[in-house]
Parts: structure tokens; sequence; C-alpha cells
């Protein structure tokens, strides 16, 4: 499977906004994910944290899709040394069923307009 890449510049806000189907195995459906949580963390290659990112999941977008924004502020995307770095999205169920998504290649990269 080809990773997801996503740049993003030293000193800017991370924020990305999406919407997330969770397959239900048991259906062929897609599950609810009313009152479903989610967290994602950034991690350098050796997986030592490098930041936890704020998710939350929205509103139903229709039959099978939910809102997410994944963000981070600039003051501490200023802070993350340039480089390569992983993240995934990991969701957890009111039941306590745990789902975690594809991991993604995060490309930290200098800000050009560097004030």
């Amino acid at each position: 499977m080809k990773l997801k890449h996503i740049d993003v510049k030293k000193g800017d806000t991370f924020a990305r906004l999406g919407r997330i189907a969770i397959a239900n195995a048991f259906d062929g459906g897609y599950e609810d994910l009313t009152g479903w949580t989610a967290q994602a963390q950034l991690r350098r290659l050796d997986y030592s944290l490098i930041s936890t990112l704020n998710v939350t999941i929205g509103a139903r977008v229709n039959a099978k899709y939910f809102g997410i924004t994944i963000t981070c502020p600039a003051s501490e995307t200023a802070n993350w040394a340039e480089g390569e770095a992983i993240m995934d999205i990991e969701f957890t169920s009111p039941s306590s069923e745990v789902q975690s998504s594809p991991t993604f290649i995060v490309n930290i990269l200098r800000d050009v307009t560097d004030v």
C-alpha cells in the first residue's frame, strides 16, 4: 500500500479537514460514529513522540461519512524538527472497540517566510 504524504511547514497551523468512514465487518455497512472518540500522534520514524494532535469527529455528512478535523497550533509546530514523520488516527467506539487509520507520512518543512 502506498502511504499518503502530508506536507506541513514549521510555524504554520496544522489543520486538516476531511471525512471518515469506518466499515462494519459484520454487515458490510458503515459504523455510526456518534459517541466515538479519536486521537492522533505525530512521531519520528524511530517512534519517538513529536506531538499529540487535536482530533474532532464532526457531524454526519451522509449515510457513509462523518466529518473529521485534525489540528495543532502554530506555536507547537514551530518546535517541530524538519524531516519525515508518521501519524495515524486511532478511533474508539463507545463500547471500547479500537480501530486505527492507515499510517500517513508527514513531511515537516522549513517555512520560506520565516520572520
